[in-house]
């Protein structure tokens, strides 16, 4: 599972460039930090593939 995560995360910071990531950084708690990046990547992800399919 780790493994998947890190892809995602990954995949998301490739496509999405650091600027993506800065408004994640902004956020003071760890916990709800990687809550919503978490949440971002797999909607994002969720999106792209049905815009494929």
């Amino acid at each position: 599972m780790d493994e998947l995560i890190a892809a995602a995360l990954a995949e998301w910071a490739r496509s999405h460039g650091e600027e993506g990531l800065a408004e994640f950084a902004a956020i003071a708690d760890p916990a709800r930090r990687l809550r919503e990046l978490l949440t971002t990547v797999v909607q994002s992800s969720s999106h792209r593939r049905r815009r494929c399919t």
